[in-house]
C-alpha cells in the first residue's frame, strides 16, 4: 500500500530533479525526462530487492552510480 501511493510522487520528484539538472547543465539535454525518471525508479528498486538479497554496500553503491553516468550531460 505504502509503495503504490509513493511510486507516483516518488516519479514527480524525479522528473523535477531530472529537468532541474537539464537547466543547470548536470543533465544531458537530450534526455526523455519521463524515461529518465522511471530508469531512476526502477533502478532505485532493483537495488532494493539486491539489498534485500544480501548484496553488499559496495555493489550497491557501484550500481547507483552507473544509472546516474547515465543521465550526465556530456
Amino acid at each position: 500500500m505504502l509503495r503504490s501511493k509513493a511510486g507516483p510522487k516518488l516519479f514527480r520528484r524525479l522528473v523535477e530533479r531530472i529537468r532541474e539538472g537539464q537547466a543547470c547543465g548536470e543533465v544531458d539535454p537530450a534526455i526523455d525526462v519521463r524515461e529518465a525518471a522511471a530508469f531512476l525508479q526502477m533502478t532505485m528498486q532493483g537495488i532494493q530487492l539486491a539489498a534485500r538479497a544480501g548484496g553488499d554496500a559496495k555493489s550497491l553503491r557501484a550500481l547507483a552510480r552507473f544509472a546516474i553516468s547515465r543521465l550526465r550531460a556530456r
